[in-house]
Formats: structure tokens, C-alpha cells, sequence
């Protein structure tokens, strides 16, 4: 953020949202506060763009990126990451790779159509009443704890990167 001039924070004030439907993700050094950084922020997590905040090791980050991190959607979006000079290339780098490889951030793109019977609606109903996750959300939500906590598929995935 440092490297904007005020007339390219004066754009994307103007047109954020047009920008932001441009990128693929956002990186932010917040070692110096930006009242920008939290529009901007707020603005990525709205268009479900993946966010690496980086803070210079020994810094504290702010209570409200700490609240953020606390639910499970906004988590997987936003990256919070302290950094020295010798690794802050290594801490972009693997940030990048995980936007371009897609992992924890792909969107819905396959239709599935899925049949359930009027007992596992009702829980379904139940389960997210009173929440603001859809039902096909908690399923997705589910079925990736699932993937994650299978240790034979983990094992098969990584040789099929090999």
C-alpha cells in the first residue's frame, strides 16, 4: 500500500470495486496504518478475492483483522502473516501459489444435484437456521472437512501432484 500516491488511492476509492473484479488476489503490508487498508479489506472479502496481510515480525495485528480470522468463511480469504526480510519473498511467493493452484478458494462451478430425504432436510434447516451460511454452504463446508481429515485421499493427491 505504501506505493500508492494519492491519486491512485483517489481511483480506487472511485472505481474499488471495478479494480477489484480485475485481480486475483490482494496484498497488503500493513506495518504502517492506512485508513485505505480496511475499505480495501472489506471490498476483497465482499468479492471472495484471497487477502495477505503482512505485518513486519514484532508488530501486533489489529483486534479487528484478529476478529476477522475468527470466522471460518473470512478465514479461508484472509492470510495473516508476519514477515522479516529474509522471508518476506518465501511468504508472497507461497501466498501466490496457493491463488494460482485455486486451493480453499475455488468457487462453485459444478452443478450437483443431490436428492435428500425430508429427515435431512429438516436437519439441514435446522442446523443452519439463525446462521448466515446457506445449506449447500454447510454441505460444501462439510464435505471439505471431510477431504481434509482423509488421510488415504491426502496420500493420493500428493502423488497425483507428483
Amino acid at each position: 500500500m505504501s506505493g500508492f500516491s494519492n491519486q491512485d488511492l483517489e481511483k480506487i476509492s472511485r472505481s474499488g470495486e471495478v479494480l477489484l473484479e480485475r485481480v486475483d488476489a490482494l496484498i497488503i503490508e500493513g506495518s504502517r496504518t492506512i485508513p485505505e487498508s480496511g475499505y480495501l479489506i472489506a471490498l476483497a472479502l465482499t468479492h471472495k478475492k484471497p487477502i495477505l496481510y503482512l505485518l513486519e515480525k514484532g508488530k501486533a495485528f489489529d483486534r479487528n483483522l484478529l476478529h476477522l480470522q475468527e470466522d471460518k468463511n473470512t478465514a479461508k480469504l484472509l492470510q495473516l502473516e508476519t514477515y522479516t526480510d529474509s522471508i518476506l519473498e518465501k511468504v508472497i511467493i507461497e501466498f501466490l501459489k496457493l491463488v494460482e493452484k485455486g486451493e480453499d478458494r475455488q468457487m462453485p462451478s459444478i452443478k450437483f444435484t443431490l436428492r435428500i430425504t425430508p429427515r435431512i432436510e429438516r436437519y439441514l434447516r435446522w442446523k443452519t437456521h439463525n446462521t448466515k451460511i446457506s445449506k449447500a454452504d454447510y454441505l460444501r463446508d462439510m464435505i471439505e472437512d471431510m477431504i481434509d481429515a482423509d488421510e488415504n485421499y491426502q496420500k493420493f493427491i500428493q502423488h497425483e501432484d507428483e
